[in-house]
């Protein structure tokens, strides 16, 4: 007989050396690519869902917008960004040769409002000041990564979204 309070703590002990394997492979490869990774913190942190999205800390950059975003036009203020990579492995597209054409990936950009009012101010998206300050932040951490603004645009009160190339994670989740 199956004692299934014993076989439910196997599976939660075998599900976190699973996710902290993956996560120490996937630490390893961010410091390949020049990411700098803390050691009170981690620079990863793994989700526990079914899709097991990751994120990456990127620091943070100090912006300053040029006034030329489609709701900011005008507005030159600076903008601190905190700066979060994340990838959803679980969802991907792949074209008719059966290659990898997307997977949903981006970088988040976390504001204080009290700095930035998009009320008063508009948001920053589009903003080519705070793009440029976001990729050389990046370019100065030695990270081949790169950021356009989100094409869809989504956008929030206190944070920005960002698209970026997936293939920068693809050696980390496996594609």
């Amino acid at each position: 007989m199956i004692d299934h309070n014993v076989q439910s703590e196997f599976t939660q002990a075998t599900t976190a050396l699973s996710d902290q394997l993956y996560l120490d492979a996937i630490q390893t490869q961010l410091i390949k690519d020049g990411l700098p990774v803390q050691t009170t913190l981690p620079p990863v942190s793994l989700e526990t869902d079914e899709n097991r999205i990751l994120t990456c800390d990127l620091g943070t950059v100090h912006a300053m917008s040029r006034g030329d975003g489609f709701w900011s036009r005008g507005v030159k203020q600076p903008l601190t960004l905190t700066l979060e990579a994340w990838v959803e492995p679980g969802i991907f597209d792949r074209n008719d040769d059966g290659e990898i054409e997307y997977v949903s990936a981006g970088v988040f950009g976390w504001f204080n409002t009290a700095e930035w009012d998009v009320r008063r101010l508009g948001l920053p998206y589009t903003d080519t000041g705070i793009e440029d300050a976001v990729n050389e932040h990046l370019a100065g951490l030695g990270c081949s990564l790169r950021v356009a603004w989100s094409e869809q645009g989504a956008q929030g009160t206190d944070w920005c979204d960002f698209d970026c190339d997936w293939r920068w994670w693809g050696p980390m989740i496996g594609l």
